[in-house]
């Protein structure tokens, strides 16, 4: 190959390299949280450290973390527009985790407290949608359908065909007019939900984001105010969002949280049913439990 031409497939080369790195983040494994450490009952000192919260860890690309991912089995590429929907920058994008974090506690305090017998009350300022679908823009506030306020997750199933939805979109009310199978499709998540009824309970998100810490919390406060700790005694791990009924809804970074939990020395890891084919292909050493509810995650622990 004459000079020109090497030259030529270096130029390509380096073109290529630059474009990974622009189009990529590089993922990798993140901090394991305790959730003893961020749940908080007034008056109870905690029996132990409770349940492990896998995180994954997400870094700008460069040419240093794309060699990593070559001798590295823990860290791996995923794209950009995989991560972050189109038409939003990462700090709108880490503003919404943020908001999924806060939702996800509100709707774990809730299960937690429905299982244990506790008259709870889940409302919220409205939903900020999540998706931009027409005539709905991201980031808008949906407040009311017809009559019904939106406060809570199943305010939706109160839709009637010809109701008006009224939305907050940069400080101006808009009104329009759209069908209960549209409201159904959209992507939306509580805007500063509150659990009216349960004073003693704080939870503290520490340092991450996202919504999948749902189920650890809500196992950490069932295990302290309903099993006195007996649910962790075993070195436990748990990820899932949990949902206003209970249910566990799947997650991402699966591969990741596997890889961190076994580094870890953890004996069982909890995931979402829809996760539990991924999880099991990665673990070596780990128990896998699929499991599709916040009651069938107490009733693993209880046979282990």
């Amino acid at each position: 190959m004459s000079g020109k031409g090497i030259a030529s497939v270096f130029l390509i080369s380096i073109g290529l390299v630059y474009f990974l790195i622009q189009s990529t983040f590089l993922v990798g494994l993140g901090p394991i949280w305790k959730s003893g450490d961020l749940v908080f009952i007034e008056g109870e000192n905690r029996p132990n450290e409770g349940f492990s919260v896998t995180t994954i860890a997400v870094y700008e690309n460069s040419f240093l973390g794309l060699i990593s991912t070559l001798f590295s089995s823990d860290t791996y590429l995923i794209s950009r527009s995989s991560l972050i929907p189109q038409g939003i920058t990462k700090e709108e994008f880490e503003k919404e985790n943020q908001i999924l974090l806060t939702e996800s506690q509100a709707l774990a305090l809730y299960a937690a407290g429905n299982y244990l017998g506790y008259e709870l009350e889940l409302t919220s300022q409205g939903f900020m949608v999540l998706d931009t679908k027409e005539p709905l823009k991201r980031g808008d506030i949906l407040l009311s359908s017809g009559e019904t306020k939106l406060l809570r997750p199943d305010d939706f199933k109160n839709c009637n065909r010809d109701d008006t939805l009224i939305l907050l979109r940069d400080d101006s009310l808009l009104e329009y007019n759209v069908s209960c199978d549209f409201l159904a499709e959209i992507r939306v998540v509580m805007v500063e939900p509150l659990v009216v009824g349960v004073n003693d309970i704080r939870i503290d998100s520490g340092g991450f984001g996202g919504p999948s810490a749902g189920l650890s919390l809500a196992l950490e406060i069932v295990d302290r105010l309903g099993y006195d700790g007996s649910l962790s005694l075993k070195s436990v791990a748990a990820t899932g969002i949990v949902d206003l009924n209970g249910q566990i809804l799947p997650v991402g970074g699966i591969p990741s949280k596997v890889k961190s939990a076994e580094a870890s020395g953890i004996d069982i890891f909890l995931v979402p049913e829809e996760n539990y084919e991924e999880a099991k292909g990665m673990a070596t050493t780990l128990e896998i439990y699929p499991v599709s509810s916040l009651d069938e995650a107490i009733q693993v622990l209880l046979a282990n």
